[in-house]
């Protein structure tokens, strides 16, 4: 089982997420309490090394600040599906991003019809409120959308449920950040190494 840790916004902390060895590790770009600027995530990134992808979270860019972004090494982007990613370049991918909603299943439907099979790569399904408020999904539309695309789950997850979590949805990855943190950015280690070990079955 992938998982991505996001919302990291301090040197030590990257360097003990890295660590413990995720698949994935999110900046937070975007307005939000775990918001790092560019040139934080600048030092931050050279401290993650190249088996552990890179993503660059937000709502939806604004064309300036995709550009700073560009030229720094994410090897992904993150953003709300309604933004039109088009303006990236071929050699970053793009992770839209869905909230758990009463008509989930047709949102991502009507987003993937618009985009090749080929090019879709994962989606992520987030809780209602959006990424960083510890909101859960609902199980079966989260069920339903994960049996036919790959999916990045999020919203609400801790070491205490995401087990069960991936029991009952089959994402094919897992996507943490408020359940395992001290306060909002500070990452508790213990916390982090429980999550990875519960997500991967250790």
């Amino acid at each position: 089982m992938r998982v991505k840790i996001c919302g990291l916004t301090s040197i030590e902390n990257v360097r003990a997420v890295v660590d413990a060895a995720p698949d994935a590790i999110g900046l937070v770009l975007a307005a939000s309490p775990r918001q790092v600027s560019m040139a934080l995530a600048a030092r931050l990134l050279a401290e993650i090394p190249s088996g552990i992808e890179k993503v660059a979270v937000f709502r939806e860019p604004a064309p300036g600040v995709l550009a700073e972004v560009i030229r720094l090494p994410f090897d992904t982007v993150q953003a709300w599906s309604s933004w039109d990613a088009r303006a990236l370049p071929e050699t970053m991918a793009f992770l839209p991003a869905f909230s758990d909603r009463l008509d989930l299943q047709r949102c991502v439907e009507a987003y993937v019809r618009c985009r090749p099979i080929s090019g879709l790569g994962q989606i992520l399904v987030d809780g209602a409120g959006g990424g960083g408020l510890g909101e859960r999904v609902v199980v079966d539309r989260a069920r339903d959308v994960s049996s036919q695309w790959p999916t990045v789950l999020a919203g609400g997850l801790s070491p205490e449920n995401v087990a069960g979590a991936i029991r009952r949805i089959h994402p094919n990855a897992v996507d943490v950040s408020s359940g395992v943190e001290s306060s909002p950015g500070v990452k508790d280690l213990a916390r982090v190494h429980a999550f990875i070990g519960a997500a991967r079955g250790i």
